[in-house]
Protein backbone atom coordinates (compact mmCIF):
# COMPACT_ATOMS: atom_id res chain seq x y z
CA UNK A 1 0.00 0.00 0.00
CA UNK A 2 1.37 3.45 -0.83
CA UNK A 3 1.99 6.26 1.64
CA UNK A 4 -1.16 7.84 3.08
CA UNK A 5 -3.59 5.35 1.61
CA UNK A 6 -6.62 3.88 3.26
CA UNK A 7 -7.71 0.32 2.67
CA UNK A 8 -11.40 -0.18 3.50
CA UNK A 9 -12.34 -3.31 5.43
CA UNK A 10 -13.45 -6.23 3.29
CA UNK A 11 -14.75 -9.27 5.16
CA UNK A 12 -13.58 -12.72 4.14
CA UNK A 13 -10.37 -11.75 2.37
CA UNK A 14 -7.09 -12.97 3.85
CA UNK A 15 -4.75 -10.21 4.99
CA UNK A 16 -7.53 -7.66 5.26
CA UNK A 17 -8.77 -6.15 8.52
CA UNK A 18 -11.92 -7.41 10.18
CA UNK A 19 -15.17 -5.70 9.30
CA UNK A 20 -15.46 -2.51 11.33
CA UNK A 21 -11.73 -1.84 11.41
CA UNK A 22 -9.48 -0.25 8.83
CA UNK A 23 -5.84 -0.64 7.98
CA UNK A 24 -3.89 2.62 8.01
CA UNK A 25 -0.35 2.70 6.63
CA UNK A 26 2.16 5.50 6.32
CA UNK A 27 5.86 5.83 5.62
CA UNK A 28 7.81 7.06 8.65
CA UNK A 29 10.93 9.11 7.99
CA UNK A 30 14.11 8.19 9.87
CA UNK A 31 13.47 10.64 12.72
CA UNK A 32 9.90 9.45 13.33
CA UNK A 33 10.98 5.82 13.02
CA UNK A 34 13.73 6.35 15.60
CA UNK A 35 11.27 8.05 17.96
CA UNK A 36 8.74 5.22 17.59
CA UNK A 37 11.44 2.59 18.16
CA UNK A 38 12.60 4.42 21.27
CA UNK A 39 9.04 4.76 22.57
CA UNK A 40 8.32 1.10 21.80
CA UNK A 41 11.22 0.16 24.06
CA UNK A 42 10.03 2.37 26.93
CA UNK A 43 6.21 2.67 26.90
CA UNK A 44 4.27 0.10 28.88
CA UNK A 45 0.85 -0.19 30.41
CA UNK A 46 -1.35 -0.30 27.35
CA UNK A 47 -2.66 -3.86 27.15
CA UNK A 48 -2.66 -5.06 23.58
CA UNK A 49 -0.94 -1.93 22.32
CA UNK A 50 2.28 -0.63 23.82
CA UNK A 51 4.84 -2.92 25.37
CA UNK A 52 8.62 -3.04 25.26
CA UNK A 53 9.71 -4.23 21.85
CA UNK A 54 6.36 -3.57 20.14
CA UNK A 55 6.35 -3.31 16.36
CA UNK A 56 6.44 0.18 14.90
CA UNK A 57 2.90 -0.25 13.65
CA UNK A 58 1.65 -1.30 17.07
CA UNK A 59 3.53 1.58 18.72
CA UNK A 60 2.10 4.09 16.24
CA UNK A 61 -1.37 2.82 17.13
CA UNK A 62 -0.55 3.18 20.84
CA UNK A 63 0.61 6.77 20.26
CA UNK A 64 -2.66 7.62 18.49
CA UNK A 65 -4.64 6.13 21.38
CA UNK A 66 -2.53 8.16 23.83
CA UNK A 67 -3.14 11.37 21.81
CA UNK A 68 -6.89 10.75 21.64
CA UNK A 69 -6.97 10.11 25.40
CA UNK A 70 -4.90 13.25 26.06
CA UNK A 71 -7.38 15.31 24.02
CA UNK A 72 -10.36 13.85 25.92
CA UNK A 73 -8.78 14.40 29.35
CA UNK A 74 -7.57 17.89 28.45
CA UNK A 75 -10.96 18.97 27.12
CA UNK A 76 -12.44 18.06 30.51
CA UNK A 77 -9.92 20.48 32.07
CA UNK A 78 -10.84 23.46 29.86
CA UNK A 79 -12.50 25.99 32.17
CA UNK A 80 -16.30 26.18 31.88
CA UNK A 81 -17.56 28.64 29.28
CA UNK A 82 -20.94 30.25 28.79
CA UNK A 83 -23.06 29.21 25.86
CA UNK A 84 -22.32 32.66 24.40
CA UNK A 85 -18.58 31.99 24.58
CA UNK A 86 -19.03 28.57 23.00
CA UNK A 87 -21.05 30.08 20.14
CA UNK A 88 -18.60 32.95 19.64
CA UNK A 89 -15.62 30.58 19.51
CA UNK A 90 -17.49 28.23 17.16
CA UNK A 91 -18.11 31.22 14.89
CA UNK A 92 -14.40 32.09 15.12
CA UNK A 93 -13.49 28.50 14.21
CA UNK A 94 -15.80 28.93 11.20
CA UNK A 95 -16.16 25.28 10.26
CA UNK A 96 -14.92 21.74 10.76
CA UNK A 97 -11.38 22.21 9.36
CA UNK A 98 -8.66 22.00 12.04
CA UNK A 99 -5.31 23.80 11.93
CA UNK A 100 -2.29 21.55 12.38
CA UNK A 101 -0.40 24.40 14.11
CA UNK A 102 0.64 23.70 17.70
CA UNK A 103 0.75 27.39 18.70
CA UNK A 104 -0.07 30.78 17.20
CA UNK A 105 2.84 32.72 15.68
CA UNK A 106 3.37 34.62 18.96
CA UNK A 107 3.51 31.40 20.98
CA UNK A 108 0.01 31.68 22.43
CA UNK A 109 -2.72 29.07 21.94
CA UNK A 110 -4.09 28.70 18.39
CA UNK A 111 -7.67 29.43 19.48
CA UNK A 112 -6.54 32.58 21.31
CA UNK A 113 -4.87 33.85 18.12
CA UNK A 114 -7.93 33.14 15.97
CA UNK A 115 -10.29 34.78 18.49
CA UNK A 116 -8.07 37.85 18.98
CA UNK A 117 -7.99 38.45 15.21
CA UNK A 118 -11.74 37.81 14.78
CA UNK A 119 -12.68 40.09 17.70
CA UNK A 120 -10.42 42.89 16.37
CA UNK A 121 -11.66 42.49 12.79
CA UNK A 122 -15.28 42.77 13.94
CA UNK A 123 -14.43 46.14 15.54
CA UNK A 124 -12.46 47.48 12.56
CA UNK A 125 -13.94 50.05 10.19
CA UNK A 126 -15.01 48.79 6.77
CA UNK A 127 -13.67 51.24 4.21
CA UNK A 128 -15.04 54.65 5.22
CA UNK A 129 -17.79 53.13 7.34
CA UNK A 130 -17.34 52.90 11.10
CA UNK A 131 -17.55 49.48 12.71
CA UNK A 132 -21.10 48.29 13.32
CA UNK A 133 -21.71 47.37 16.98
CA UNK A 134 -24.03 44.57 15.83
CA UNK A 135 -20.94 42.79 14.46
CA UNK A 136 -19.10 42.81 17.79
CA UNK A 137 -18.86 39.34 19.30
CA UNK A 138 -19.67 40.88 22.69
CA UNK A 139 -23.02 42.11 21.36
CA UNK A 140 -23.83 39.09 19.17
CA UNK A 141 -23.12 36.53 21.88
CA UNK A 142 -23.35 38.45 25.15
CA UNK A 143 -19.72 37.81 26.09
CA UNK A 144 -16.85 39.78 27.54
CA UNK A 145 -14.25 39.50 24.77
CA UNK A 146 -11.29 40.26 27.07
CA UNK A 147 -12.46 37.64 29.58
CA UNK A 148 -12.81 35.09 26.77
CA UNK A 149 -9.31 35.88 25.48
CA UNK A 150 -7.90 35.55 29.01
CA UNK A 151 -9.54 32.11 29.32
CA UNK A 152 -8.03 31.03 25.99
CA UNK A 153 -4.58 32.44 26.83
CA UNK A 154 -4.48 30.17 29.89
CA UNK A 155 -5.00 26.94 27.93
CA UNK A 156 -2.23 24.40 27.58
CA UNK A 157 -1.25 23.28 24.07
CA UNK A 158 -3.27 20.07 24.45
CA UNK A 159 -6.31 21.87 25.94
CA UNK A 160 -6.17 24.30 23.00
CA UNK A 161 -6.15 21.44 20.49
CA UNK A 162 -8.92 19.67 22.38
CA UNK A 163 -11.06 22.83 22.19
CA UNK A 164 -10.34 23.27 18.47
CA UNK A 165 -11.27 19.61 17.92
CA UNK A 166 -14.51 19.99 19.91
CA UNK A 167 -15.54 23.09 17.92
CA UNK A 168 -14.75 21.24 14.69
CA UNK A 169 -16.99 18.36 15.78
CA UNK A 170 -19.74 20.87 16.69
CA UNK A 171 -19.73 22.12 13.08
CA UNK A 172 -19.52 18.57 11.75
CA UNK A 173 -22.62 17.63 13.76
CA UNK A 174 -24.71 20.46 12.33
CA UNK A 175 -23.89 23.37 14.66
CA UNK A 176 -26.87 23.09 17.02
CA UNK A 177 -26.81 26.19 19.26
CA UNK A 178 -27.68 24.57 22.60
CA UNK A 179 -25.93 23.87 25.88
CA UNK A 180 -26.58 20.17 25.32
CA UNK A 181 -24.86 20.19 21.92
CA UNK A 182 -21.66 21.63 23.39
CA UNK A 183 -21.79 19.40 26.47
CA UNK A 184 -22.17 16.34 24.22
CA UNK A 185 -18.73 17.23 22.82
CA UNK A 186 -17.20 17.20 26.29
CA UNK A 187 -17.21 20.95 26.94
CA UNK A 188 -18.40 22.26 30.28
CA UNK A 189 -20.98 25.00 29.80
CA UNK A 190 -21.46 27.39 32.70
CA UNK A 191 -24.46 29.61 33.43
CA UNK A 192 -24.35 32.56 31.10
CA UNK A 193 -26.41 35.15 29.32
CA UNK A 194 -27.68 32.70 26.67
CA UNK A 195 -29.19 30.21 29.10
Amino acid sequence: MSEGTFEPPVPGKPGRPRTGSARVDFAADAELRGWLESRAGRVTGMPGLGFPGASLSRQAKAELVLWRTALELSLAEVPPMTLGQCLALARVAAGPVISAAMKAADGRPVMWGAAAVAFADARAPVGKLPPHPGNFYSNMHGIDEDETLALLAGLTVVQDHALVDALSRWWERGGVETVEAFEALGLRVADGPYE
